[in-house]
């Protein structure tokens, strides 16, 4: 049986801080009817536990969650949602941006609909698209090495001219120490970019 600790047992306090931060901001989860509430649960939970690594994985799927929920919320008429036309129109639109193929409603397309919808400046655009491919991507795929490295590698020549201590520093054998360790130092700058991405987006839905 596992035990888990309280968070003053496993971390300093300051990081105990940054926590109840973080969980508070999660509490103001502002899409209340869509699947990103649970996820803001959950997250407020690992984070609760100590797991980190939980915790980093949550997190970036929160952003897309959040992002997909925010579409529906923006193209729907909140004012009846419980009105018979509007659970179907609910429906269809969920179909539309989850298990529509034609188009299909990638990451990528949902933000550019979102931000179409709201006028995302560039830079918060591109922190985003930057995220996402360099965190989202690589934490629900398992790649160890891409996530440590922050950045895919697309030329073949580069990977071909690593030299032997390259090697070595990424090597399986240190890289479960390397993950550790990175996800011990970031996990919770992580959380926060996320939580901080969508406060953003939601200042724009209210302005």
């Amino acid at each position: 049986m596992i035990t888990i600790q309280p968070l003053s047992d496993q971390f300093e306090p300051e990081t105990v801080e940054k926590i109840r931060e973080l969980q508070k901001r999660l509490d103001q989860y502002p899409i209340h009817d869509g699947a990103g509430i649970l996820y803001a649960k959950e997250l407020s939970l690992s984070l609760e536990a100590g797991l980190l690594l939980s915790s980093t994985h949550l997190s970036s799927t929160l952003l897309e969650v959040f992002l997909r929920d925010l579409l529906l919320y923006i193209n729907l008429d909140q004012s009846d949602n419980y009105a018979p036309s509007t659970l179907k129109k609910n429906d269809i639109e969920e179909i539309r941006l989850e298990d529509s193929k034609k188009p299909h409603y990638s990451f990528y397309k949902i933000l550019s609909e979102v931000s179409n919808h709201l006028d995302i400046e560039k830079q918060l655009y591109d922190d985003i698209i930057d995220f996402y491919s360099n965190i989202r991507i690589p934490l629900s795929h398992g790649l160890s090495r891409r996530f440590l490295r922050g950045e895919r590698v697309d030329d073949p020549s580069i990977i071909e001219s690593y030299d032997f201590f390259e090697m070595i520093a990424g090597s399986r054998l240190l890289r479960f120490h390397n993950l550790d360790r990175t996800i011990e130092e970031n996990a919770l700058g992580i959380v926060d970019r996320v939580i901080s991405i969508t406060e953003k987006i939601v200042s724009k839905l209210e302005s």
